[in-house]
């Protein structure tokens, strides 16, 4: 639902070229990329039309969807965290909206002031580097400079917002005995999963190598369709919300609008906009490669759900206590060993 509030302005018409092209049918690798035809920022007058969603066709509405979501992916990593802070029945939930609303703050606001600064010629002819390209005009040349550290600084924390629940994902789920057990040794300082965390890591790191070997354009198209991924799992989590406090719904007005309508909603919504995306992305022209006509972001966002419910089934038969019990209490013999 919060992906809602940034997700139309980046579906507004205007950035012609830019994001909402990467619509239906739409080559993305022959975008406009002509970074010396606009040299300089054309301001253009704030409207409120840049916040209405439906300047075009389902398709693009669903692929800028996807983008939000994809921008607002590592909210959930205080979430990921709870058994490790402080107060942890209240701290993350309450970290976790924090997050949200300063994300939806800083998006909006500065993804407004970038449109009225420089306008949506000159944001789509720099769509690879508009940070970059608007560096030097609105801080000066020496600040400017700095835009560069901020990035990797951003960078460092988006690999963390990437290493981080998908280890405490692995620690739960060896726990409870879906996966082999060592991947729930802790570290006997900091108590935290130490083999999930470099298994993790390690294998991110080792896909961004392999797919960089292979190609470019497979790594793009990698890196969009993980919008479809999230969109399906957040989905998920939605329906799964509403079925686990089904019990709860009609015990109040407030548990009914935040345990059953709101996560109800969002769950549709994602998977409304999971199932236009998979159609649009489809033909070859939406992604920058294919196979045999088909585009990457379709083969690699529902070929991996695909290998994903293989290695599901094949877990299933070897390691059934998880898959048949459902969540059972966490395992005290290796859960709780140190390395």
């Amino acid at each position: 639902m919060v992906t809602a509030l940034i997700g139309p302005v980046t579906t507004h018409d205007d950035y012609e070229g830019g994001l909402a092209d990467y619509g239906e049918g739409e080559p993305r690798a022959r975008q406009p990329r002509n970074p010396g035809k606009l040299l300089y920022p054309k301001p253009a007058r704030p409207s409120a039309g840049w916040l209405n969603p439906w300047t075009g066709s389902f398709g693009r509405l669903s692929n800028s969807f996807l983008l939000a979501v994809f921008i607002y992916w590592g909210w959930d990593c205080a979430l990921s965290v709870n058994e490790e802070t402080k107060d942890s029945a209240r701290t993350p939930g309450r970290a976790a909206v924090m997050a949200t609303l300063m994300l939806v703050a800083i998006f909006a606001v500065i993804s407004a002031a970038a449109l009225a600064y420089a306008g949506p010629a000159f944001l789509a002819a720099h769509s690879t580097d508009v940070l970059g390209a608007m560096a030097t005009s609105v801080l000066g040349s020496a600040p400017g400079k700095l835009l560069v550290l901020c990035v990797l600084t951003s960078t460092a924390a988006s690999a963390q917002t990437t290493i981080m629940p998908t280890a405490r994902a692995a620690l739960a789920m060896s726990a409870h005995g879906a996966i082999p057990r060592w991947f729930a040794r802790m570290h006997p300082r900091y108590r935290t999963p130490t083999i999930a965390t470099l298994v993790m890591g390690g294998v991110s790191a080792l896909f961004f190598v392999l797919l960089t070997a292979v190609s470019k354009n497979v790594l793009a198209d990698s890196a969009a369709s993980v919008g479809l991924l999230i969109a399906f799992y957040y989905g998920l989590t939605g329906f799964a919300c509403v079925w686990f406090f089904r019990r709860d719904l009609l015990t109040s007005a407030h548990a009914l609008l935040v345990k059953g309508i709101l996560p109800l909603v969002g769950g549709l919504t994602l998977l409304g906009a999971f199932i236009l995306s998979i159609k649009s992305y489809w033909p070859a022209a939406s992604s920058y490669s294919s196979f045999h006509g088909v585009g990457g972001i379709f083969l690699i966002g529902a070929g991996s759900l695909v290998i994903g419910v293989i290695i599901m089934l094949i877990t299933a038969r070897f390691l059934p206590r998880y898959f048949a019990d459902g969540i059972t209490a966490p395992a005290k013999t290796e859960g709780s060993a140190s390395l």
